[in-house]
């Protein structure tokens, strides 16, 4: 994949971040400091697409309790996932074109 397409699906993502923000601030298990995802794509030319999502929090307690690898199957199981797929089948791609991880920050 080219890193221009890269940057269209980079750019279809963070338009829709809001929807995204709005999806995980209704699920129970993030809890009440989730402040706002981030979607990073790497750009380099490869096969497959990685893709970081981000998760932000402004409580150093739960940014510290919350591990995004133990939570990813959680967010596979609601519309989150439904929704990026939506957005990758934009762009001719499916789950197996993508290398999907989760990382947090401390928003200050």
């Amino acid at each position: 994949m080219l890193s221009e397409e890269k940057l269209l699906v980079s750019s279809r993502l963070e338009e829709a971040c809001p929807d995204f923000e709005s999806i995980l601030e209704n699920c129970d298990f993030i809890g009440n400091s989730f402040g706002g995802c981030t979607f990073i794509v790497d750009l380099s030319e490869s096969e497959k697409m990685n893709l970081k999502i981000c998760l932000g929090f402004d409580s150093k307690e739960e940014f510290h309790f919350f591990e995004p690898s133990q939570i990813k199957s959680k967010i596979m199981q609601t519309s989150f996932f439904l929704e990026l797929d939506i957005i990758l089948s934009e762009f001719d791609l499916f789950p197996e074109h993508v290398n999907v991880s989760f990382d947090k920050y401390l928003i200050n």
